[in-house]
């Protein structure tokens, strides 16, 4: 069982090609890495109608210019991508989720570290949610309840 560890914001209306012109990052990308990280291989419509098939499959592929990148996050500039060779990876068995109050972004960028080094760096998502955000979702969106039992 395998998965495409992109995931959006916008996950249900974005499109592929959309995350491939911008180079998108997503939740997943401290794991994971970017949308060029999970590119395998491209074929790109060139401004005087060549076609350029660079869609290799290889993991390994040190034969030069890496030439899908310039493609990937030019938002169409230097061609238009029309297929895509993209990694999948194993579905993860198990996953956790922890919500933690944080003192100061300083924490929160030590926490991070400690939880990289203690998971072998299997976090794939670390997301800091400031107290505005917070107060403004309880008090604005009905039936909404404050996760923290006092202000942090």
């Amino acid at each position: 069982d395998r998965f495409f560890p992109l995931s959006l914001g916008s996950e249900g209306t974005c499109q592929i090609g959309g995350n491939l012109s911008t180079n998108a990052g997503g939740l997943h990308v401290l794991r994971y890495g970017m949308m060029r990280d999970l590119v395998l291989g491209l074929e790109v419509a060139l401004a005087d109608g060549r076609l350029l098939n660079a869609l290799s499959t290889l993991r390994k592929d040190n034969t030069g210019y890496d030439i899908k990148s310039l493609f990937l996050g030019a938002e169409g500039t230097l061609g238009i991508i029309t297929a895509a060779s993209l990694k999948l990876y194993p579905r993860m068995s198990a996953a956790a989720t922890a919500f933690a109050a944080i003192r100061d972004p300083r924490a929160a960028v030590q926490l991070l570290a400690r939880l990289r080094e203690a998971s072998g760096e299997r976090v794939s998502a670390f997301e800091l949610i400031p107290r505005l955000a917070v107060e403004l979702t309880t008090r604005h969106i009905p039936g909404v309840r404050d996760p923290l039992d006092a202000p942090h």
